[in-house]
């Protein structure tokens, strides 16, 4: 049995900028029930 991985994946990612502070990371990952955020720069590089 194959399973596409967009079975598993989230249908929409969040990220942060670098310049975000820890407290207000960490308050977005709880508001959206989320365990891993990514850091991006002004160019959507991680």
């Amino acid at each position: 049995m194959k399973i596409k991985v967009s079975h598993y994946m989230s249908p929409r990612v969040l990220s942060i900028p670098p310049t975000m502070g820890i407290r207000e990371a960490f308050f977005k990952m709880k508001e959206n029930a989320i365990r891993h955020l990514p850091i991006v720069d002004e160019n959507s590089t991680l």
